[in-house]
């Protein structure tokens, strides 16, 4: 099936078309990801369990060090691995970019569908 969709691509002359979905596309998951308030509350939840450095919250963290700010605030000094993973741009681009290219060698058209569709939020917030 792989052959078939790359034979397509190159009939329609749209080779230009995969790379420029996959870097868009990947670099809109990214963001929505680190920064981008929908996933907020998900993004808070797994905070709230692996803090990265300069993480305040208002619960006790579960693990890493922290200092008591004002208001019974908790700040983060010593956070860990997976929350700096998560928190950091670049870091989550790379693991989004592995998994999109495992993801486009085994399911290229689904793959490419939905890095499209994600291509075109990021145009959107671009150009928006």
């Amino acid at each position: 099936m792989n052959t078939h969709w790359i034979s397509l691509i190159h009939f329609l002359n749209l080779a230009w078309f995969l790379p420029v979905a996959v870097v868009f596309g990947v670099f809109s998951i990214t963001r929505m990801i680190v920064e981008d308030t929908l996933f907020d509350r998900q993004r808070n939840w797994f905070f709230d369990r692996f803090p990265h450095e300069g993480y305040t919250t208002k619960a006790i963290p579960k693990r890493g060090k922290y200092n008591t700010v004002s208001n019974g605030y908790h700040l983060v000094t010593k956070g860990t691995y997976l929350g700096k993973l998560v928190s950091c741009p670049w870091c989550a681009g790379f693991w989004v970019s592995v998994a999109a290219v495992a993801a486009l060698l085994w399911f290229p058209v689904l793959t490419t569908l939905v890095l499209f569709v994600s291509s075109l939020r990021m145009a959107y917030g671009l150009l928006g």
